[in-house]
């Protein structure tokens, strides 16, 4: 956490990011920032926003390597999530390599880790109707 009130807070992040379908030992690796800001007293609505630089990698019985020639892409975030600090609503879209994916779901947890649980949707001409579950974990050191 690199600064935090009441109301507002900015942190950096890290995180290692699987992805089912490209392989399993297939994912991407992130550093970033994020914000938040409580819009009332209780902070029972909260929109946040973060930016974060992708790095994709391979595992394999070697380790991880590069994969994709080393891919780097940058992801944005932006979301709303309405709620109590152990159940909350999120409304969040998320932007990587042109394409916006939206995303509805619930936040079940505290401030030291939570899951998130909901689905994945494509937007834009281009989006499939489909959906996709997504699960989403989260720790804070």
């Amino acid at each position: 956490m690199l600064f935090r009130d009441k109301q507002l807070a900015f942190a950096v992040t890290g995180s290692l990011r699987k992805v089912p379908g490209i392989g399993s030992g297939d994912g991407w690796r992130s550093l970033g920032a994020v914000g938040s800001l409580c819009l009332d007293d209780g902070c029972g609505v909260l929109v946040s926003g973060a930016v974060q630089q992708l790095f994709g990698y391979h595992e394999d019985a070697y380790g991880p390597n590069a994969y994709g020639g080393g891919r780097s892409e940058t992801l944005l975030t932006l979301g709303v999530s309405v709620g109590t600090t152990t159940t909350r609503v999120l409304i969040d879209t998320i932007t990587l390599d042109g394409e916006t994916v939206g995303f509805l779901g619930m936040r079940l947890g505290n401030a030291r880790g939570a899951v998130d649980l909901g689905f994945a949707k494509a937007l834009g001409d281009d989006g499939s109707d489909e959906s996709i579950p997504w699960v989403g974990l989260t720790g804070r050191l």
